[in-house]
């Protein structure tokens, strides 16, 4: 086989300039620092029991006691086990080591993957994946620490890939290959809601391929790609079974999963998801969306002001303490009681997309514009719930995802690639049809003006500035003490600096749509190069995204590690309490600001309390209805040994409960109820150490004939988050409680008294119970989920059939080539017709002309050429 190096050069180039450049960016991570984010330290609290068993013992555990007393680990970390696809992700990750870099570096490298397939020119490609990776939403998404999404997102364009090869180039069996590998990565970076929303865009894919192959008579085609990406997802959930059985698993009892309680006397116990309300609660408003393409539209987040605007003056007049000559700002004035930063979709890239919908006519480019429509309406959640609504009450796991507004971390992914292959047909256009590339080339860049003069000229006088918390967030900087009129002088400031805000960018905007505008000029008028050209384009895109970006994201934002973790080093309560030798108590902190969403206490200690969206249904009820409300006996029975409390002097401090019931109990009295809200309801005042709730439908056939007695004793002889042992000495049998969370029937916590299985109970709503024969025994109680245990058989069964299969293709392929004539390279793989053509330009006669007789009976076409050259000179 004949092999040319320099056919690969290009993509050899691009791979290391990838990773220099993501290199560089992310310098301070390769100096070991990083952003202490909310949520990557949230994250680093809840998952610190699960992270030192592993270290600790080299195995994971699939449940946790730190947080909400005891959950399984599912939704903490990738539950991958057996899935060697995860193990080649960790690789092109850099194995975790400085996680940006590897990061960034995916994102580029699948995007560039992307536009080869689309036969786009390989500078441009690289350009393209610069973009891509470093658009707005991804530093934003990193700089938040929302790193799985990234990741899922990153992957995508490898999904597109496989996509086009097998419906536009008819490579069926290699198109799903490269789907299933970037199906399986997706999965396994465990953010399903974003697999979920671009799945949605699909459907118009489908749509417009089934009409085009349809009215082409080519439904057979249309039939083979559909089962090769059928049978890729089918694939790509086998290697990710691990994950997604015991996910699916828990979500049924999570917060996500069926309603439990009565409420508003409307017995919801089959409703599955989060109620509508909850669901939407963090949904695009207009101003959001117009954010989307004037950044501080809604005012952008984390914003401050210097000492010369109208807030800033009264701030430092006011004598508040300003950093850099700035001052903190609540500028952000959208529809969400928050938010980090716009979704920018980037002046640029819109440029090129109006371009791209301008010239390109094929279905490939109206699903990336539909999707990227149908995910913008998709993040306005309930203000566009004449869609939202459809889909939150009919499609299947719509309900399951809260806060819409992440869907537009797809937008770049949809938006970016039609704007590449305008790009590349406005290079081709301009040398058939100079003036009608003229012509696109105006509306396109009319638009892109015009939304800049929009925002600077226009919006300012006619959007509305206020924010409902403006009062509030006033006052809170006086300490509630500041009066009306200050309140409101503060307010009018607030309002004009967030005009002013939204100008500036407008003017920004206008000044990038102008810079591209330009470039695209010189092109037409071929004032310089396409290599020129499409380097000033790709610069102007980076630095349009860069400039947004660094407002989130800078090299200041960085810290050394020991100075991050600093938010975890104890208090001198702590220490107090981490002296106590028991090996298995809880503590609940009153100090945090809310209990329900502290990780803090979780890094240091067994919380009541805990961080994460996806509770156990039964616990957040026992929040929403027992804990919230202090209910002591609930605490107690929660084995709650310490309370952290406000000491006299400002300073945190401990509080011993002698309430407290310990590990478990035997208990005197069963009562018996007969639904989840008499179960609730009897928590309402009882006596734990002494009773029992068991709903009776459920349980009481196990409990039959027991007249159970507290004379015995049960203790704790060996903890481990996934397996408790204890000894019991009772003279009667009775109903042993324990203080550990209710995760079943069936769903993986087992239980054996002397080595012979038992069978557990549900006691108190939330609690175990076990009915235990007299005499001195020993119980363990260990989880061990069949669901956990089946999925990794299938995952390593699937992820190594994608594997080899990939391989075996790529294999066959090189030696398939071994016959074949001239320079034969991994390249190839990816020849392609992308059938993508200009809208109206008239096909020059080169393209119409047949080939003459002779060059079709074997005549070299240059000789051809010359003998009619030389006939027409004569």
């Amino acid at each position: 086989m004949k092999f040319d190096i320099k056919t690969i050069l290009p993509h050899i180039f691009a791979i290391i300039f990838f990773v220099a450049f993501s290199c560089l960016y992310f310098l301070p991570a390769l100096d070991g620092e990083k952003i202490g984010s909310t949520d990557s330290l949230g994250w680093q609290g809840m998952s610190k029991e699960l992270t030192d068993y592993r270290k600790s013992t080299g195995d994971p555990t699939q449940w946790t006691t730190s947080m909400f007393g005891g959950m399984p680990t599912y939704t903490l970390g990738n539950t991958n086990s057996g899935n060697y696809i995860q193990k080649l992700n960790r690789l092109l990750l850099f194995n975790g080591a400085a996680t940006p870099v590897g990061m960034f570096f995916v994102a580029c490298l699948c995007f560039y993957i992307l536009m080869l397939t689309l036969n786009v020119r390989p500078l441009l490609a690289a350009a393209g994946a610069i973009a891509f990776a470093y658009s707005t939403f991804g530093l934003i998404l990193y700089a938040e620490g929302h790193a799985n999404k990234y990741k899922v997102v990153a992957y995508l364009p490898l999904v597109i890939s496989g996509l086009i090869l097998a419906f536009q180039q008819r490579k069926y069996l290699f198109g799903g290959l490269v789907f299933t590998l970037g199906m399986s990565f997706c999965l396994a970076n465990n953010h399903p809601q974003m697999v979920y929303y671009f799945g949605l865009t699909l459907l118009i894919f489908g749509g417009l391929r089934l009409y085009q192959d349809f009215k082409a008579q080519d439904l057979k085609h249309f039939m083979l790609a559909s089962v090769a990406m059928v049978i890729g997802v089918l694939v790509a959930a086998g290697t990710a079974a691990s994950n997604l059985m015991t996910t699916q698993e828990y979500q049924a009892e999570s917060v996500r999963g069926r309603v439990l309680l009565t409420q508003d006397g409307n017995n919801r116990e089959n409703d599955a998801g989060f109620a509508w309300d909850r669901a939407m609660s963090w949904s695009n408003g207009p101003k959001d969306v117009l954010a989307s393409f004037i950044p501080m539209a809604a005012g952008g987040g984390r914003a401050t002001v210097d000492r010369d605007s109208e807030f800033g003056s009264l701030l430092s007049r006011a004598g508040a303490q300003s950093r850099d000559g700035r001052y903190q700002a609540p500028l952000y004035h959208g529809s969400m009681s928050f938010t980090v930063g716009p979704k920018y979709f980037g002046t640029i890239v819109l440029l090129l997309f109006f371009l791209g919908l301008l010239l390109i006519r094929k279905p490939i480019a109206w699903w990336f514009a539909g999707g990227a429509l149908l995910i913008l309406l998709i993040s306005m959640g309930k203000h566009a719930s004449w869609l939202n609504r459809f889909l939150f009450d009919t499609f299947p796991l719509f309900n399951k995802f809260r806060a819409p507004d992440s869907a537009m971390s797809l937008s770049v992914l949809l938006l970016l690639p039609l704007g590449l292959l305008g790009f590349k047909e406005f290079l081709d256009l301009r040398r058939s049809d100079a003036a009608l590339a003229k012509r696109k080339l105006f509306i396109a860049g009319g638009i892109s003006l015009g939304i800049g003069l929009l925002g600077a000229l226009v919006l300012p006088s006619v959007i509305n500035f206020t924010n409902p918390t403006d009062a509030q967030q006033v006052s809170a900087l006086f300490g509630g003490q500041a009066d009306n009129a200050t309140i409101n002088r503060f307010i009018n400031a607030l309002e004009d600096d967030r005009a002013s805000a939204l100008r500036s960018d407008a003017f920004y905007v206008l000044g990038f749509a102008a810079a591209g505008f330009a470039v695209l000029w010189l092109l037409l008028t071929q004032k310089i190069s396409e290599t020129v050209g499409i380097i000033a384009i790709g610069l102007l895109a980076f630095f349009d995204f860069h400039f947004i970006s660094q407002r989130y994201h800078s090299h200041d934002d960085y810290q050394p590690i020991r100075q991050i973790q600093g938010y975890f080093n104890p208090t001198q309560a702590d220490n107090q309490i981490l002296t106590d030798t028991d090996p298995h108590y809880r503590v609940y902190n009153t100090t945090s600001n809310n209990p329900w969403s502290d990780s803090r206490t979780s890094y240091l200690h067994k919380s009541v309390g805990g961080y994460n969206a996806v509770k156990l249904r039964r616990y957040d009820d026992l929040i929403s209805r027992q804990l919230s409300r202090g209910n002591q006996a609930v605490y107690n029975m929660l084995n709650t040994k310490y309370y952290i409390v406000n000491g006299q002097n400002g300073q945190p401090q401990p509080q011993r409960n002698p309430g407290a019931l310990g590990n478990a109990w035997f208990v005197d009295n069963i009562q018996y109820v007969n639904s989840h809200n008499e179960e609730m309801a009897a928590l309402d005042n009882f006596d734990p150490a002494t009773t029992a709730i068991v709903k009776a439908d459920e349980f009481q056939d196990q409990l039959s004939g027991l007249n159970s007695s507290s004379n015995g004793q049960i203790h704790l002889t060996s903890y481990r988050p996934n397996r408790l042992t204890y000894t019991t000495n009772n003279s009667s049998e009775a109903l042993a409680v324990f203080s550990e969370i209710w995760y079943g029937p069936d769903l993986g916590w087992k239980v054996t008294i002397d080595g012979e299985s038992a069978e557990l109970v549900r006691a108190n709503y939330v609690l175990r119970a076990l009915r235990v024969p007299a005499g001195n025994h020993e119980i363990e109680m260990y989880f061990e989920p069949d669901s956990f245990l089946t999925g990794t058989t299938i995952s390593t069964i699937f992820s190594l059939l994608t594997i080899f299969g990939l391989l075996g293709y790529i294999g066959f392929w090189f030696w398939s080539k071994n016959k074949d004539q001239g320079p034969s390279t991994p390249e190839n793989l990816l020849d392609n017709n992308p059938e993508v053509e200009v809208a109206t330009a008239a096909p020059t006669k080169a393209v119409k002309a047949k080939p003459s007789k002779k060059a079709a009976s074997g005549t070299k076409p240059k000789k051809a050429s010359t003998k009619k050259t030389k006939r027409k000179k004569k």
